[in-house]
């Protein structure tokens, strides 16, 4: 229980910055996707169900069937896979930022 409240706790100060480099880098990227992942208009709705599942995998653990179904429906969309990739990376590098303890705990 003590794991979960500072995740939480971790998540809740770093939430904001982790959103904003979300949406920054899919708007970064967004010119490597097709349809309506295309569209500057669904970086919010994105990026807040992105940092959704994230939340999530913090404070219940990884649901991998939420995250295949939202990868599958990301691309049917038209995300680009590198895209999906860079989402992942700047969490890594938002979870790397707060040093190892953190790191091993949630990755």
């Amino acid at each position: 229980m003590e794991a979960i409240a500072r995740r939480s706790e971790w998540w809740g100060q770093r939430r904001p910055q982790i959103e904003k480099e979300v949406a920054d880098t899919l708007r970064r990227h967004l010119l490597e996707n097709t349809g309506l992942m295309a569209s500057y208009r669904l970086i919010p709705s994105v990026a807040e169900r992105f940092l959704s599942l994230v939340e999530g995998a913090l404070l219940r653990g990884v649901d991998a069937e939420a995250a295949r179904a939202v990868a599958r429906d990301w691309g049917q969309q038209g995300m680009a896979f590198s895209t999906l990739l860079a989402l992942f990376h700047c969490l890594r590098r938002g979870v790397e930022a707060e040093g190892s303890a953190i790191y091993h705990e949630i990755l």
